[in-house]
This record gives C-alpha cells, structure tokens and sequence, in this order.
C-alpha cells in the first residue's frame, strides 16, 4: 500500500513541477528563500519587501485589503527586538497569532 501512495506523490510532484503556474510559484518562492537567506533576520524590515513580493506572487495580493503592508510592518516592528522566534518553533505561519 505504501508503495502505491509513494507513486502517486512521485506523479503528483511531477505534474506540479511541469505546470507552468506553479514553476512561476516556485521561482518566487526561490526568490524569497534567497533573500531570507542572504538577509538572515526574518523580521528584519530588509525582510519585509520579499514577503510582500512572496505573498503577490502566490496571487494573495486580493486577499491583502488596503493597508496590508503597514499592518505587516506595524506587525513585524511589535515583534522586533522580543525572542519570539523561539516561541514560534515548529508552528504553521497560519496558526501564529501576531496580536499577541
């Protein structure tokens, strides 16, 4: 049975990886990556730039009413400086309440 969910995950990540929508999706996501990398600090306001172009390019810009950025940044600046990464470990981006 195994056997058969691995093959079907195999031709799953196949099909994925042959559709241009998502190679746009995954060459966005190298984009952000590079940049959390060579930045470092995921909440430093270098940062927030390439979250905002991630977010766009995943086509989440229509769900970012107006003021999205400001709230991201009023957001991430509330949280620099605290240890919170730490709390955030192992938790899904969805789940994370940032008005704690």
């Amino acid at each position: 049975m195994l056997f058969l969910v691995n093959e079907r995950i195999e031709k799953l990540l196949e099909d994925y990886n042959h559709d241009e929508r998502c190679e746009r999706c995954n060459r966005v996501a190298d984009s952000v990556y590079k940049a959390r990398e060579k930045i470092g600090d995921p909440l430093s306001t270098a940062f927030e730039s390439d979250i905002l172009h991630g977010l766009k390019g995943f086509e989440m810009a229509r769900t970012m009413r107006d003021g999205f950025s400001q709230r991201l940044h009023s957001r991430l600046e509330s949280l620099r400086g605290k240890n919170v990464m730490t709390a955030f470990t192992g938790q899904r981006l969805s789940s994370i309440d940032l008005n704690e």
